[in-house]
C-alpha cells in the first residue's frame, strides 16, 4: 500500500500547504503575507467535500474535538514532565496544536486528523492577518512526501504542485521555510498520513528525518504528526518528550450538532427534528459507535437524508457499499455532463470500435476503480492512468491515439467522485479507507480470487501448529475487517467464521485481540465469536502471573468492547501489590483517563500509602491536583508534615502547596525555615521560597539572617541577595555594607559588590572598580575583580588591566599576569604586552622567556617564535642565554637558530665559539666542531 500526496484529504482538501510565493523579492515577510492568504482559504472546503454534491462549509459542522493525552513509559517516575496546565491530560484538540512543542496525533479510520489539521490551519492563518501572531505558523505536508531531500525543497515543492490549479503562477520559494517565518516563531509542519505509508521502513525514516530536523540547534520547525495507530515502538523514535494524543471520538451531543448542520446544507425539512430522528436511527443498529468518527458520520448523514424512511445499513462495510451505491447515482445522474456523454463527444470520430471500447470501459469503471485500489494498497507507485490502461477492459483501442485514450481514463476517475486529481496530474483516492474498502473488494471479487486472499492472509496464521503465534499489525486491520464482512456475505462464510471462532476458543492472544479491535472497529464479527475473545481477554487481564503490558491491554480492549470487566481489570491491578509502583500509578491514570473515578480512587490511595518512596507520592499528589481534585492538597500537606520526609523535600511539597494558594504550604515551609535544628542552607532557600510565595515572613526570616553577625559571610550574603531578589531595599542595603567593609574577605566583598551590581545597583559597580585599582590587593584579586567587571560590561575593568599591564614600575610577574587576562577577556591590547615584554631588554631574561611562551599557549606560534627570535638576536642578552634560546629555536624547527649558533661561533671568546659550535654539532651532525674558526 502506497499513499499519494493527495491522498491526505478529499477534493480540494489539498490546496492549501505550507507555501511562499517567490515574486522575485527577497523580503521575507512579503512572502509570509501571501502564504497567510491562501492558507487562510483552507476553510472554505469540507475535507469530505467530494463526498457530497452540495458539502457544506467546514466552519458550518465542524465540531471541536478532545484530545487526551497517553500516558507513555518512562513517564511514571516523580521526574516525567508534568502537564503544563491542570486541563491538559485532556483538552481541546486545535490547544493540543496551539502549543510551540512536537507532538503526535493519533486517530484511527477518519478520526478526523485531516479535518483538525486543516481547520487549525485556517484558523491560525486567519489569525496573523489579524495582526494576533503565535509562536508558530502551520504549514501542511503529507508524510509521504518526505524524501532525502531537504525539507524545504519538499515543502516548497509540494505547495508548488498543489497549488498551481488555484490561480499560482509562480514557483514556490525554499527560501522563506530556511528559517524561521519571524524572529521567535516556528514553522509548525502539519505531517498528515504517516500511516499511510505501508512500509513500516519507510515510517522509521520519515520519523527519523523528523526526528534530526527538531533535534538541530535553533531548528526553525516544530512537528505535529498524525496518524493511525501503529505498532508498538515505531513512534518511539521521536523520543519520549514527544507526548501524544489520543483523537477522541464525537459524543452524542457532537454528533447531534454535526448532524443537523448536514441537514441544514442539504435543506432537509426541520433539520433540528431530523437530526433527533438521525440520532434515535443510530441507536437502533449497530452503527451508534462507528457513527462517532467524522468520516463515518459524514457518509451516514448522507444516508439519512437520501432516504429517511430506509433503514440504514449494518455494520461499516454496508455503510460504504450503499453511500458509493449512492455516489454512484449522483455522478450519473447530471444530465449532458454525465460521462457518456463525455465519451461519446470525445471518441465517437475514432469509429464504433473506439466507442465501444470506452463504453466498455464506463461499464466496467467500479471493478478498474477497486483493481486500481488493490494496486496502491499493494504498493505500487506506477501512474494510475498506466495501472488502468493496462486492465484489459481499460486498452487502448486501435487507431485511437494513447494521449486521447489516457485523457478519455482520466476524466473517467475524475468523473467517478472516488478520486481526484492532483496538481501533478496523479490521481488520488478520497480517503485511505475508501481505497481499502475498494482494494477489498478486489480481493474478494469472485469465489477464486476470495479464497486465495483467505489463504494468503488467514490461512498461514490459522493452522494448527502456528495459530498461538499469529501476529497481527494494527495497521492492516482496517483492510482486514472489510475482507472479514465480504467473506461473511459469501456462501463459504459460515464455515470461515467458524474457524474464528475456535481459534478465539483456544485463546490465542493475537487472534482475541485482533477480532475485538475488528468489532470495536464495526466489522460484523458473530457475536458468538466476539463473547469468546471477551472471555479469552477477561482471563489475560484479571491474570497476575503474566506480563504487566499483556494485562493492561486485555483489559483496554475489553473496554473497547463496553464490556465492564475491562475497566474492573484495571482497578484491580491499581491495588495488585505484587505490581511496581510505577505500573500501579499508570494503570489508575489509564482508569482515570477512561471517566472511571475509580482512578482518582487509586491515585489517591498511592498519593498517600507511606511504603511508597517520597518521589512517587509527591507525583501521584501534583497529578490529583492537576485533575482538580482536592485530595491532592491534602496528600501534599501529609508529605510535607511528614517528620519521616527529609527537610529539602518537605521544601519542595511546601513549596507546591505555596504555588496553589494552601496556607498549609506556607505553614510547613516556615516552620522548616524557622527550625534552629536544620542546617542554615537549607533554612535561608526554604525562606527565600516563602517570600517568593508572597508570606512576609519569608522577607523577615532572610533579614534576621543576614543581619546576624554570628554567621558567616556565605550565609548572610545568600540571605541578602535573596531578599534583594525578592525586592526588599533591606537586602541591597546589607549587600552595600558588606561590600564596603574591609573586615570581610576580599572574595566575599567582591561577591556582594558584584551581586548589587546584578540587581542594577550602581553601588556595586563603583565598589567593583574601586577594588581593581587598589595596589593593596593581590594581582590575583585584582584580576578577579576586572573579570567581575567585565561580565557586567563595564570596561573599566579591561582598562585597568591594561594599565596594570603596562606599568613599567610593576612587578613583571604581576604585569604578565594582567596581560593573561586581558588576551583571556579578547582584548588584544593582552597579547601587544606580552610581545613588548619579550623584547625588552631590561626585563629578567626568565620573564622575557615566559611572556614569549605564553605567546604560543595563547594560540599565536609565529608570534612565539619571533619573540625567542628577538631575544636571541639582542647583543644585550647573555652568551649561555642567546645560545640556549637558538637552541630553542633551531628545535622548533626555525631555520634563525641556526643562524644564531653560528654567529656565536664567531665569538671572539674562543671558549664561547667552541661552545656554540659544539651545541651546532649536537643539533647538526653534518657540522663538525674542528671545521670552525679556530684562533689565530
Amino acid at each position: 500500500m502506497q499513499a499519494s500526496s493527495g491522498s491526505i484529504a478529499f477534493e480540494h482538501a489539498d490546496t492549501v500547504f505550507a507555501t511562499v510565493i517567490n515574486h522575485g523579492t527577497s523580503e521575507p515577510s512579503a512572502g509570509l503575507d501571501v502564504y497567510l492568504e491562501a492558507a487562510t482559504a483552507a476553510d472554505r472546503n469540507h475535507p469530505y467535500g467530494a463526498l457530497s454534491v452540495s458539502a457544506p462549509p467546514l466552519a458550518t459542522v465542524y465540531v471541536r474535538q478532545q484530545a487526551h493525552r497517553r500516558v507513555q513509559k518512562g513517564e511514571d517516575d516523580a521526574q516525567a514532565p508534568q502537564p503544563e496546565t491542570e486541563a491538559e491530560a485532556q483538552q481541546l484538540a486545535e490547544d493540543v496544536l496551539g502549543r510551540d512543542r512536537n507532538c503526535v496525533v493519533i486517530a484511527g479510520p477518519g478520526g478526523g486528523k485531516s479535518s483538525l489539521l486543516r481547520t487549525h490551519l485556517a484558523a491560525s492563518a486567519a489569525r496573523w492577518r489579524e495582526g494576533r501572531t503565535s509562536a508558530t505558523v502551520p504549514v501542511l505536508l503529507p508524510a509521504a512526501a518526505l524524501s532525502q531531500r531537504p525539507l524545504p525543497e519538499t515543502i516548497a515543492e509540494v505547495a508548488t504542485s498543489t497549488l498551481s490549479h488555484f490561480g499560482l503562477r509562480h514557483s514556490l520559494s525554499a527560501e522563506l521555510f530556511r528559517a524561521a517565518p519571524r524572529p521567535g516563531t516556528h514553522w509548525q509542519v502539519l505531517v498528515d498520513g504517516l500511516d499511510e505509508i505501508a512500509d513500516r521502513q519507510g515510517r522509521l525514516e520519515v520519523l527519523s528525518t523528523l526526528a534530526a530536523h527538531a533535534a538541530e540547534p535553533g531548528t526553525p520547525y516544530r512537528f505535529v504528526v498524525a496518524t493511525r495507530p501503529l505498532p508498538d515502538g515505531e513512534l518511539d523514535v521521536l523520543g519520549d518528550e514527544v507526548p501524544r494524543y489520543v483523537l477522541q471520538p464525537f459524543t452524542a451531543d457532537d454528533l447531534r450538532h454535526f448532524a443537523k448542520g448536514w441537514f441544514e446544507a442539504g435543506r432537509l425539512p426541520a433539520p433540528e427534528d431530523a437530526a433527533e430522528n438521525f440520532m434515535a436511527a443510530m441507536e437502533r443498529t449497530r452503527l451508534a459507535a462507528l457513527a462517532r468518527t467524522p468520516l463515518m458520520a459524514t457518509m451516514l448523514c448522507q444516508l439519512y437524508a437520501d432516504a429517511p424512511e430506509r433503514p440504514l445499513p449494518a455494520g461499516r462495510s454496508g455503510v460504504y457499499q450503499r453511500f458509493l451505491g449512492l455516489l454512484h447515482d449522483r455522478q450519473h445522474a447530471q444530465g449532458t455532463s454525465g460521462i457518456h456523454n463525455q465519451t461519446r463527444a470525445a471518441l465517437e470520430r475514432y469509429g464504433p470500435e473506439a466507442l465501444a471500447a470506452a463504453q466498455n470501459t464506463v461499464a466496467h469503471l467500479p471493478d478498474l476503480i477497486a483493481y486500481l485500489a488493490a494496486e496502491r494498497y499493494g504498493g505500487s507507485n506506477e501512474p494510475s492512468i498506466d495501472v488502468l490502461a493496462r486492465h484489459p477492459n481499460a486498452e487502448c483501442p486501435s487507431g485511437v491515439l494513447p494521449e486521447v485514450w489516457n485523457g478519455f481514463l482520466g476524466e473517467a476517475l475524475r468523473s467517478s467522485g472516488l478520486l481526484h486529481a492532483t496538481a501533478t496530474g496523479e490521481f488520488a483516492f478520497l480517503h485511505q479507507t475508501l481505497m481499502e474498502y475498494l482494494a477489498a473488494r478486489h480481493a474478494t471479487r469472485d469465489a477464486e480470487v476470495s479464497a486465495s486472499t483467505y489463504r494468503g492472509h488467514f490461512g498461514r496464521r490459522i493452522g494448527l501448529k502456528r495459530w498461538a503465534r499469529a501476529k497481527w499489525d494494527p495497521h492492516e486491520d482496517s483492510y482486514l475487517g472489510f475482507l472479514l464482512d465480504a467473506w461473511s456475505n459469501e456462501a463459504t462464510g459460515a464455515a470461515r467464521m467458524q474457524v474464528l471462532y475456535e481459534v478465539a476458543v483456544r485463546g490465542g492472544n493475537a487472534w482475541c485481540r485482533f477480532l475485538v479491535r475488528q468489532a470495536t472497529l464495526g466489522t460484523l464479527v458473530p457475536a458468538d465469536i466476539t463473547t469468546a475473545a471477551a472471555a479469552h481477554l477477561a482471563t489475560m487481564a484479571g491474570d497476575s502471573g503474566i506480563d504487566y503490558g499483556e494485562r493492561i491491554w486485555s483489559a483496554q480492549l475489553l473496554d473497547d468492547l463496553g464490556d465492564p470487566r475491562g475497566r474492573e481489570a484495571l482497578n484491580t491491578v491499581c491495588y495488585d501489590t505484587s505490581c511496581a509502583w510505577g505500573e500501579r500509578v499508570h494503570t489508575a491514570q489509564l482508569l482515570e483517563e477512561l471517566g472511571d473515578s475509580r482512578g482518582r480512587d487509586a491515585l489517591n490511595t498511592l498519593a498517600t500509602d507511606p511504603a511508597l518512596d517520597f518521589g512517587g507520592r509527591l507525583y501521584v499528589a501534583k497529578r490529583l491536583v492537576e485533575l482538580g481534585d482536592s485530595r491532592g492538597r491534602d496528600a501534599l500537606h501529609l508529605l510535607a508534615t511528614d517528620p519521616a520526609i527529609g527537610p529539602g523535600k518537605r521544601r519542595h511539597v511546601g513549596d507546591a502547596l505555596g504555588r496553589l494558594g494552601s496556607s498549609r504550604g506556607r505553614e510547613g515551609l516556615d516552620a522548616i525555615a524557622a527550625d534552629p535544628a536544620r542546617i542554615l542552607g537549607l533554612r535561608i532557600a526554604v525562606a527565600e521560597e516563602l517570600g517568593k510565595l508572597g508570606d512576609p515572613r519569608g522577607r523577615e526570616l532572610l533579614n534576621t539572617f543576614a543581619t546576624d553577625p554570628t554567621i558567616g559571610f556565605g550565609e548572610r550574603g545568600y540571605a541578602a541577595k535573596s531578599m534583594a531578589k525578592l525586592g526588599d531595599f533591606r537586602g541591597r542595603e546589607i549587600l552595600n555594607a558588606i561590600a564596603a567593609d574591609p573586615e570581610f574577605d576580599i572574595s566575599e566583598r567582591r561577591e556582594a559588590a558584584k551581586v548589587l551590581a546584578e540587581l542594577g545597583d550602581p553601588r556595586g559597580r563603583e565598589i567593583l572598580n574601586f577594588m581593581v585599582h587598589c595596589p593593596d590587593h593581590d594581582i590575583s584579586e585584582r584580576v578577579v575583580t576586572a573579570r567581575f567587571l567585565d561580565e557586567l560590561d563595564d570596561s573599566r575593568g579591561r582598562e585597568a588591566l591594561d594599565d596594570l599591564a603596562n606599568d613599567s614600575d610593576s612587578d613583571v610577574d604581576d604585569r604578565i599576569v594582567a596581560a593573561i587576562a586581558l588576551e583571556r577577556m579578547g582584548d588584544s591590547r593582552g597579547r601587544e604586552v606580552l610581545n613588548a615584554l619579550a623584547r625588552d631588554p631590561d626585563t629578567d631574561f626568565g620573564a622575557r622567556i615566559g611572556a614569549a611562551e605564553l605567546l604560543e599557549d595563547l594560540g599565536y606560534p609565529q608570534e612565539h617564535l619571533d619573540a625567542l627570535n628577538a631575544i636571541a638576536a639582542d647583543p644585550a642578552s647573555g652568551f649561555g642565554e642567546r645560545v640556549t634560546v637558538g637552541k630553542a629555536l633551531y628545535e622548533l624547527g626555525d631555520p634563525r637558530g641556526r643562524a644564531v649558533l653560528e654567529a656565536l661561533t664567531d665569538s671572539a671568546d674562543y671558549g664561547e665559539s667552541v661552545i656554540a659550535a659544539l651545541t651546532l654539532s649536537k643539533l647538526d651532525r653534518t657540522t663538525r666542531p674542528w671545521s670552525l674558526k679556530r684562533p689565530g
